[in-house]
């Protein structure tokens, strides 16, 4: 059994991400099909059941061992098992802005708000935070052609918390 963490800086790192992208997918797949088979002969010396793992940097050898993009790789002994399955540990994808789920929940949950205010103000913005360190707070804006949300605020803006940088969308008032 092969298990592989990627690493992912999206929204951690305010320079040059490290993220798993499509045109990784081919080279990645190569270097670990073949790490996995360099180390095949320990792994079926092994007893049924044993892990190994293997990190990004050796402290025995004092370097990196996988490449940057991996953070870990882990081998188990699976020999005694009749049948092979292959499974998805987890994963994730940065949506579109406007396609986001989480987005949609935040603007209809945020456009109740305004009418239980008690004052009434000269102008309303709302400001959503895009990276709150889960999966689902990040959001791709790099969308050709931006949608008009359809809105009470006055003004909407995404807070790149990493990135110290705020995104503007464009809202018509209801």
């Amino acid at each position: 059994m092969v298990h592989v963490d990627f690493k992912c800086s999206y929204g951690l790192s305010t320079t040059n991400p490290i993220q798993l992208r499509e045109n990784d997918v081919k080279e990645l797949s190569k270097y670990i099909a073949n790490f996995v088979i360099q180390q095949l002969p320990k792994i079926r010396s092994s007893k049924h059941g044993s892990m190994f793992r293997y990190e990004s940097f050796d402290w025995h050898e004092r370097r990196m061992i996988l490449p940057e993009k991996i953070e870990y790789i882990s081998i188990t002994n699976t020999s005694e098992f009749k049948y092979p399955c292959w499974s998805a540990i987890q994963g994730g994808v940065i949506p579109e802005i406007y396609n986001s789920n989480e987005f949609k929940t935040i603007i209809t949950k945020k456009n109740t708000k305004p009418k239980n205010y008690k004052k009434a103000y000269f102008q309303i913005w709302l400001l959503i935070v895009e990276d709150a360190m889960n999966l689902t707070s990040y959001f791709s804006v790099d969308e050709n052609e931006p949608q008009i949300i359809i809105t009470p605020f006055d003004r909407i803006f995404i807070l790149r918390r990493s990135q110290n940088t705020f995104i503007e969308l464009q809202v018509d008032k209801q």
